[in-house]
């Protein structure tokens, strides 16, 4: 009888889990712009812009735009894994990847820590 209640719990545990990550995933997909670096603003004439696809098992592709007036856009193509609902991995190659800490999501905003600062976007 233990036996069966543990193996139900773990199994609960593993479905939340996977529940969790499907949640953000859904959330993710979409345009999002970047309102604040580090606290600050995002100064006139430069943007920047993450585009989430998603696809199956918390996996997906992503663009990173970045555009910096009057110079042409840079974009960074690469796919994405959920870690859980925490992490967000990024691969642009076998050799670079980065990883963003998520702080908290919903329908329209996203925050997140990348290189140290604190990351604000809002849904497009």
């Amino acid at each position: 009888m233990k036996k069966i209640a543990f193996l139900l719990l773990v199994v609960m545990f593993v479905l939340t889990s996977c529940l969790k990550s499907n949640k953000l995933n859904n959330r993710l997909e979409g345009i999002w712009n970047v309102e604040k670096i580090g606290g600050s603003s995002v100064p006139n004439g430069l943007s920047y812009s993450f585009t989430f696809s998603k696809e199956k098992g918390g996996k997906g592709v992503f663009e990173l735009s970045q555009v910096l007036s009057p110079l042409p856009a840079y974009t960074e193509i690469g796919t994405y894994t959920l870690i859980e609902d925490t992490r967000i991995l990024l691969t642009f190659s076998p050799e670079q990847t980065d990883t963003l800490d998520v702080i908290s999501y919903s329908n329209s905003t996203l925050s997140f820590i990348k290189g140290g600062q604190l990351w604000d976007l809002i849904k497009q």
